[in-house]
């Protein structure tokens, strides 16, 4: 028995030996690697993707030429953008529409991820603009009437999509919706001609709003705050 428990007891030891001595050596490597990780010029970016994508997308000057179905700039137009943030955009453009000149500006709300951003605008627009709508003549006679602004106000809000390419050229697809802020217009026409139609229409009605679809292309510079 005394045989039987000295073994024991020696078995005990050299296995509480053993441990201790692989807990050293983790230890040990541990500390090195620290060490290693630490040393003065070591250049190494643990992360390249997320510096690669902040670097794309925290340029703070980019040019854009869109082109619309009736857009806030109207058929074709170009815009400066300013991003002071990664998430956060101003812009400002000028276009042609239909009717004439347009000018538009807005905030622009940029969800990146990789080289895809979602994006969001919300901003104001002016310009010319002429609205044909149907209107009521007495009791059954119905006509169209095209009311006329020299200056219409309103408001855009859209979402979409941007792709950004490694050297700062992007693709953009949006889709919103544009409203204007005084139903009354400066003057209004009868379209139709004809015995049954009155020579002057209404210059109130409803507000003018449509939905638009629009596409961009542009270059951010590579210029970074």
């Amino acid at each position: 028995m005394t045989v039987l428990a000295t073994t024991v007891s020696g078995t005990a030891s050299r296995a509480m030996a053993l441990a201790l001595a692989c807990l050293l050596g983790l230890l040990g490597l541990t500390t090195a690697s620290t060490a290693r990780a630490d040393e003065p010029g070591t250049t190494e970016d643990p992360e390249p993707e997320v510096s690669d994508q902040a670097r794309l997308w925290n340029r703070l000057l980019a040019v854009e030429l869109q082109g619309a179905i009736d857009g806030p700039l109207g058929v074709v137009g170009g815009t400066i953008v300013i991003s002071p943030l990664t998430n956060l955009a101003l812009e400002v453009g000028g276009g042609a529409s239909r009717d004439g000149g347009r000018v538009a500006g807005g905030l622009r709300v940029m969800l990146p991820q990789d080289h895809f951003a979602l994006m969001l605008r919300l901003g104001v627009e002016g310009g010319p603009l002429s609205w044909d709508g149907s209107q009521q003549s007495g009791a059954s006679t119905s006509y169209t009437g095209r009311r006329q602004w020299a200056f219409s106000a309103g408001m855009y809000a859209d979402v979409g999509l941007q792709y950004r390419f490694d050297m700062g050229l992007y693709l953009g697809l949006n889709a919103g919706v544009e409203t204007a802020f005084s139903p009354v217009a400066d003057s209004c026409s009868v379209v139709e001609t004809g015995p049954d139609y009155p020579t002057t229409c209404a210059r109130d009605g409803y507000r003018p709003t449509r939905i638009y679809i629009g596409l961009l292309v542009g270059y951010a510079f590579d210029i970074v705050l």
